[in-house]
C-alpha cells in the first residue's frame, strides 16, 4: 500500500509529454497500475486523489489513453481517481473505491475534445458522495460501459453529462441517499 500523509497532494500525478506520443501531440498513454492500495491521510481529513492528472500541462488539453488499472483499491481522498483531460480506450478492472469525495471522475476539464470508450469492469465504489461521475463537469458527451460495477452507499450512484453513451450490465446502483 502507498499512503499519502499530506493533504492537499496526490498519490498519483501523470504528467503528459510530448515524447512518443502520437500525431505530435501531447499525451498519456500505457500507464498500467495494478495490484496496489492508495490511502489518503485519514477517514476524517482527506488528500486531494488517489490518481489524478496534471493539468498545468499544455493548458490541461492532452489525450489520456490505452491505461489500464487492475485490482486497485482507493479511499481517503476527494477524488478515487481524477482524469481531467480528453480520455478514451481506458480500462478499470475490479477497481475499488471507497470514503471519498467523488470515486471516479472523467471530464474533459480545459481540453479541446470529449473523451469516452472507457471500460469499467467489476468496479465498485461504495460510501462516495459521487461513485462514478462521467463527463458532466465540462462537457455532456462521451461513451462509457460498465460490467457487473456496484454503485452503493453514498449520496449519488452515478452523474453522467446529458448527452453521455452508457452501457450497464449486470451492475447494482443501490444504497445512495439521493440518487440510486
Amino acid at each position: 500500500a502507498i499512503k499519502q500523509i499530506t493533504t492537499g497532494k496526490s498519490v498519483f500525478k501523470l504528467r503528459a509529454s510530448q515524447q512518443n506520443y502520437a500525431f505530435n501531440q501531447y499525451g498519456i498513454a500505457g500507464i498500467n497500475i495494478k495490484n496496489i492500495m492508495l490511502e489518503g491521510l485519514s477517514i476524517s481529513e482527506y488528500s486531494t486523489s488517489g490518481v489524478t492528472t496534471d493539468e498545468s500541462i499544455n493548458a490541461g488539453n492532452y489525450h489520456i489513453k490505452n491505461c489500464i488499472f487492475t485490482n486497485v483499491a482507493i479511499r481517503f481522498f476527494e477524488y478515487g481517481i481524477n482524469f481531467s483531460s480528453v480520455a478514451y480506450l481506458n480500462i478499470f478492472d475490479k477497481v475499488l473505491v471507497y470514503n471519498c469525495t467523488t470515486g471516479i471522475l472523467i471530464d474533459k476539464g480545459s481540453a479541446s475534445e470529449n473523451g469516452g470508450q472507457t471500460r469499467f469492469y467489476g468496479c465498485t465504489t461504495a460510501s462516495c458522495d459521487t461513485g462514478f461521475n462521467l463527463n458532466s463537469v465540462n462537457t455532456s458527451t462521451g461513451s462509457f460501459a460498465l460490467f457487473g460495477c456496484t454503485l452503493s452507499e453514498g449520496d449519488t450512484g452515478l452523474v453522467v453529462g446529458e448527452e453521455c453513451i452508457v452501457y450497464m450490465s449486470g451492475c447494482e446502483i443501490e444504497s445512495n441517499s439521493i440518487a440510486g
